[in-house]
């Protein structure tokens, strides 16, 4: 590596340092205990527990959960899949796929901190029928990264509702 592009390169970290840019790291929460239940086989759970395992203890619907701090209840996950396009010989053109989920939030005495909150993403793709096979797995790596979006999403929400039950 020559003296010029080494250059290049510390001027080019200095520049993302200087701007603010900082890496996505785990969320920071200021509960140690929290109790995840669905009322419904909602996959996005097992997604969320291990988010949360990795900051603090993660209680489910057969532990005790009074010893949980707050109580997370995922109502419901539901996908979507929506034509939105047809061709002018009738066949399928464009998809919207979607993902929601709906969630509680509250304290273990019972306090609702978020009451029945929906968090939907959605995302179009283009559709041949001459690669159909090819197109049902990008829908399901799309309704992957729609469901990783969704749990971001709920766990940023989390840490801001449970640093403003605390003041």
């Amino acid at each position: 590596m020559s003296v010029f592009s080494k250059l290049i390169l510390l001027l080019a970290c200095t520049l993302m340092i200087s701007c603010g840019f900082k890496l996505r790291g785990s969320q920071v929460f200021n509960f140690k205990t929290i109790g995840v239940v669905s009322t419904s086989h909602a996959s996005v759970v097992q997604d969320l527990k291990k988010q949360l395992m990795l900051s603090t203890e993660v209680l489910s619907a057969g532990d005790d959960l009074s010893k949980a701090e707050y109580i997370l209840e995922i109502s419901y996950e539901k996908r979507e899949r929506q034509v939105t396009g047809f061709s002018t010989s009738g066949s399928v053109k464009d998809l919207k796929i979607g993902c929601t989920v709906a969630f509680s939030f509250r304290t273990h005495t019972g306090r609702t901190l978020v009451s029945n909150v929906e968090i939907s993403r959605q995302r179009n793709i283009g559709f041949n029928e001459t690669q159909a096979l090819s197109k049902a797995l990008d829908e399901d790596a799309i309704y992957v990264d729609l469901k990783a979006d969704i749990v971001r999403q709920i766990l940023k929400r989390l840490s801001v509702v449970s640093y403003a039950a605390q003041s």
